[in-house]
């Protein structure tokens, strides 16, 4: 089970991110910036997994909420910066036309 949760801790951020930017409004951010946000993401996603898993299974290992705050914190930070981010460009597109 642990050998399974540490390519999705690995990997999960990104695909959360790449997944989350299908979500978004129409100018969407780049690619890079995506897969920035969901290293970020993944980081701050790991420390959160991280304090939650002691603090709510202090007995159990942390692995499961290691991976699952890694994917949970790279789909969110890409979610909340990448609207941003489009709202941004969907306005400088409205003013420069």
């Amino acid at each position: 089970m642990m050998i399974l949760l540490l390519p999705i801790a690995i990997v999960g951020p990104f695909v959360a991110a790449l997944l989350v930017r299908t979500l978004l409004p129409a100018p969407k951010p780049g690619v890079g910036l995506v897969l920035l946000l969901g290293l970020a993401g993944g980081i701050g996603g790991l420390l959160v997994g991280l304090l939650l898993g002691l603090a709510i299974t202090p007995n159990a290992p942390a692995s499961p909420w290691l991976a699952g705050g890694a994917v949970v914190g790279g789909a969110v930070l890409t979610w909340l910066v990448g609207r941003a981010v489009s709202k941004r460009r969907g306005a400088a597109q409205q003013v420069a036309r």
